[in-house]
């Protein structure tokens, strides 16, 4: 869409979209497979889950790890914010 955008109307907003759109940023760390992301609210954090058991915390923009969460015993499936933003969710394969 955005290069269909008139030429004389494209402002410093479609340079910076179309920047982010085909820049990739790569977060490096988890040692397997990521199985499940999740954007917090306000699109400033990141959540993964992987099969190397653990969750990992990002800053989108500059692509750190913030945290490292650990403790299920099995791939972790499924993660998510809480709609505040304040707390993480994450399920797993754990036995009980």
């Amino acid at each position: 869409h955005l290069e269909d955008c008139q030429w004389n109307l494209r402002g410093w907003e479609h340079r910076h979209l179309l920047t982010r759109f085909n820049s990739k940023q790569t977060f490096l760390g988890h040692t397997d497979t990521v199985l499940s992301v999740a954007f917090s609210p306000d699109g400033k954090r990141l959540l993964s889950g992987s099969g190397d058991r653990t969750l990992k915390l990002w800053d989108t923009e500059k692509g750190q790890e913030l945290l490292t969460l650990k403790g299920h015993t099995s791939w972790v499936t499924s993660v998510a914010f809480s709609p505040d933003g304040k707390r993480l969710l994450s399920g797993s394969h754990d036995n009980t």
